[in-house]
């Protein structure tokens, strides 16, 4: 869309333009479905205790390079990660937490995190983004992780 004259210019000469297109010519879709919990117990003078739940199914994550006259077709990067798909996209991830306000101004938390294994996006069946890959790149597996907080509530100056 760029065209230079014979020397080599864009503005040199009437040879010389450049030709914008205003348009969108890629795009992103995504289906799945995401879950929220939460619930409180108040646990008389122990305080209370707070879990919640956030997760997230991702069904589809499709990926269209180009569109309209220059459309070379789309893929789901569901499940995969690597240099078309990006960041690992899991098919499913979650947070769980449960936290204890103690009576004693201190609050207490641990929370589960959890990420589904990913494939590298050159395992895909679809030509756009399958091919050839090293072993040791094909997978990485799921990942848990353990965090524990806790914050203490000040009254008072210091």
């Amino acid at each position: 869309m760029i065209i230079r004259d014979a020397d080599g210019s864009l503005w040199a000469s009437d040879d010389a333009f450049i030709t914008a297109y205003n348009e969108n010519i890629g795009g992103l879709d995504t289906s799945g479905v995401d879950v929220d919990l939460g619930y409180q117990h108040d646990v008389g003078t122990m305080g209370s205790l707070s879990f919640r739940f956030n997760g997230t199914y991702l069904a589809e994550l499709i990926t269209t390079p180009v569109s309209g006259q220059y459309s070379v077709g789309e893929y789901d990067c569901a499940g995969l990660y690597g240099s078309d798909c990006g960041t690992p996209n899991p098919e499913w991830r979650h947070t769980a937490r449960v936290t204890w306000d103690t009576p004693w101004n201190v609050g207490l938390s641990l929370a589960w995190r959890y990420f589904d294994q990913v494939l590298i996006d050159n395992t895909s069946s679809n030509p756009l983004i399958g091919g050839d890959y090293n072993q040791v790149d094909k997978q990485l597996d799921a990942q848990n992780y353990i965090d524990v907080a806790a914050d203490l509530e000040l009254h008072g100056e210091l």
